[in-house]
């Protein structure tokens, strides 16, 4: 099976791509990481796969509209 019949399987079982996808599970892990636990964004950037806490935040903002800090905040 080649990555692009995967991929095009994935779209239309999951309605995303799979980079989409994979981010919304790391984002998923961060915004439980940040609400229980008092780890830095460079801790949770790396502990869910992404390269640095910049990133973290900008994924952050742009998929939940709000920064990592404004969330934790919140919770």
């Amino acid at each position: 099976m080649n990555e692009f019949y995967l991929a095009k399987i994935f779209k239309e079982k999951y309605g995303m791509i799979v980079n989409v996808y994979l981010s919304c599970c790391r984002l998923v892990a961060a915004k439980q990481k940040l609400r229980f636990s008092a780890c830095s964004l460079e801790e949770i950037a790396f502990s869910v796969g992404w390269k640095d806490a910049q990133y973290l935040s900008r994924m952050f903002k742009k998929l939940e509209r709000m920064t990592p800090g404004e969330y934790r905040k919140n919770w």
